[in-house]
């Protein structure tokens, strides 16, 4: 456990936006929403200015949140429950971004943190006016009160007994695996962007340039020399005599014009079902391209690669700007593919390279493409391309053996016939069971703010709950299993269960 209780508000994190992030990741299977990286980016920049520690602030905001999917996140962007009164009352407030909800939040802590009397207020006085209970604070008397996590609790931010104690869970569930070593990471894969490309589409007529092989499936790239200009082969792959057709081709600059230097044209998009007469016919295939014909077949061989022509000829120097569109090509398709960085260039369950030459499958027709200079340099490129899906693709992640909170313990009083009450509110009881329809996280008692009480249970599954009852404007469903709860809205019933 890294945070307690006694933790200091002010203080250096040992988290940062890319740990909440990767955690986010691990608890969801959904994109983190802009507003949510608007505002963990924000805390973490505005908070270390004034001296606070973002990390408890963000894991306030994702207990008062719950993790940025309740009505007051979704519909309010209000981080940390600022003016939701015990009562059921609010002072409606709302932000239009998560850089300004990240900014109230500081603000709103910096008071009770650090008081007036401070530095913090030279940067935080632009942005006073997002919080409208401010004043509230002052006349309080709290200013200034809060030192530990658990000030924040005793009736000053909250009046909930464990207010503290929930945001220490929460905060230690996001940063409590972290430690002073080396970062324990985590591949994930979709993260490597595709590199700007002019679009110069090319059809081509069924048998006279291009075949529909059924829809292709980038498994590897091909390096292709051109033997001319980018835009020369642009205009002579147009030309309806030509049968020949690839999918990309990159500049050289001094081969091709200077403003053509690295620039990506695009003539066949490798997801459609257009596969041009690229890498083949097979003739005399050695190395990871036979291996590649072994395992996948001859039609594989333009239908299931991405081929990549490089202008100028044989002996042309490749550029600078050239390399790096070669390099952002490949690496965008490997990570598609799944290879990991550490892995690169062999191919997981293949055990040959993702990355092949033109020659390796039509050497017995006496091509050498893509000739000496590209073979050459293919070991740095793939050096530089390992390096961009290492960055892409390396996330830092956290020790996630947090335990469970349990959930209370139900005490059921009797009431009309099919209706017992639990905790005060009506409960309707009977044996069922729902679909879960989108992604919900079990919880020790209702409320926005409950513990986790287990593992995150995800689209499709199926829960037998023993009842359902409304807390305020939300419909909870009562777990069999373990009298957890969860959000009615995130299931659907099903038929009744035999008892």
């Amino acid at each position: 456990m890294r945070y307690s209780v006694d933790s200091p508000l002010v203080g250096a994190p040992v988290g940062s936006p890319s740990t909440v992030f990767a955690w986010l990741a691990q608890t969801s299977d959904e994109f983190v929403p802009n507003d949510v990286r608007e505002y963990v980016t924000e805390v973490y920049r505005l908070a270390a200015v004034v001296g606070l520690n973002p990390d408890l602030l963000v894991a306030q905001g994702a207990h008062e949140t719950d993790d940025w999917t309740s009505h007051w996140w979704k519909a309010e962007r209000n981080p940390a429950g600022i003016g939701i009164f015990d009562d059921g009352s609010t002072q409606r407030i709302a932000y239009a971004t998560g850089t300004d909800a990240a900014r109230a939040q500081v603000v709103h802590m910096a008071v009770y943190a650090l008081g007036v009397a401070t530095y913090a207020w030279l940067e935080l006085s632009q942005y006073k006016h997002l919080d409208p209970r401010l004043q509230a604070v002052y006349e309080s008397g709290f200013a200034g009160s809060a030192r530990v996590i658990g000030d924040l609790g005793s009736g000053r931010w909250a009046t909930d007994t464990r207010y503290a104690a929930k945001i220490v869970a929460k905060a230690n569930r996001i940063f409590g695996g972290i430690t002073k070593g080396p970062p324990m990471t985590a591949i994930v894969f979709g993260n490597v962007p595709h590199p700007w490309f002019e679009d110069r589409s090319i059809s081509k007529p069924a048998g006279a340039g291009q075949d529909d092989l059924g829809q292709r499936k980038v498994r590897g790239v091909v390096y292709h020399r051109i033997l001319g200009t980018l835009r020369g082969t642009d205009t002579y792959f147009r030309r309806p005599d030509v049968n020949a057709l690839t999918d990309y081709g990159v500049g050289v600059g001094g081969h091709d014009a200077n403003n053509d230097d690295g620039v990506i044209l695009r003539w066949n998009n490798p997801r459609g079902r257009q596969s041009g007469w690229a890498s083949g016919p097979v003739n005399g295939a050695y190395g990871d391209g036979a291996a590649f014909v072994n395992k996948y077949g001859v039609n594989a061989v333009n239908r299931d690669q991405a081929s990549i022509e490089i202008s100028g000829n044989y002996d042309t120097p490749l550029t600078p700007r050239a390399i790096d569109a070669i390099v952002n090509l490949t690496a965008y398709w490997a990570d598609q593919a799944n290879i990991p960085w550490d892995q690169f260039p062999i191919v997981p369950g293949d055990g040959f390279s993702f990355v092949r030459f033109h020659q390796e499958f039509t050497l017995g027709s006496g091509k050498v493409c893509p000739g000496q200079v590209v073979m050459d340099a293919t070991a740095d490129l793939i050096e530089r391309t390992r390096a961009v899906l290492k960055t892409a693709q390396t996330v830092a992640v956290m020790d996630t053996t947090a335990e469970y909170a349990v959930p209370l313990p139900i005490t059921w009083s009797n009431g009309e016939t099919g209706w017992k009450r639990l905790n005060g509110h009506p409960v309707f009881a009977g044996i069922f069971a729902v679909e879960v329809v989108r992604n919900t996280v079990p919880k020790a008692h209702a409320g926005d703010g409950a513990e986790a009480a287990g593992p995150k249970l995800k689209q499709g599954e199926t829960v037998k709950v023993v009842g359902s009852f409304q807390s305020g404007k939300s419909r909870w469903l009562i777990r069999d299993v373990d009298h957890a709860r969860i959000s009615g809205n995130a299931c659907r019933p099903l038929l009744p269960v035999k008892q």
